[in-house]
């Protein structure tokens, strides 16, 4: 279920007015107690900004090492072991 927080409940990390998915039990839970509401997802920003973070080309050393460019995985590797 889609849910958008209109209160933080105690301990809550989330902030009013985020947007958040989870299961139909937890969801209700949240509404009942008043911490949350039901969201359409027609309501989503369809021009949310997209992460550039993991676009290819991914530099991967055999370590598990993600690098940005392929200078930056060679200068790893030079210092992996």
């Amino acid at each position: 279920m889609l849910l958008r927080i209109i209160k933080a409940g105690p301990g809550c990390v989330y902030q009013p007015g985020q947007s958040i998915h989870m299961d139909d039990h937890r969801a209700r839970s949240w509404i009942k107690m008043g911490i949350a509401v039901e969201m359409d997802p027609s309501e989503l920003p369809v021009d949310l900004p997209a992460s550039t973070h993991m676009d290819p080309p991914r530099f991967i050393c055999a370590c598990g090492f993600v690098a940005k460019s392929a200078a930056g995985l060679k200068a790893h590797e030079r210092s992996c072991k």
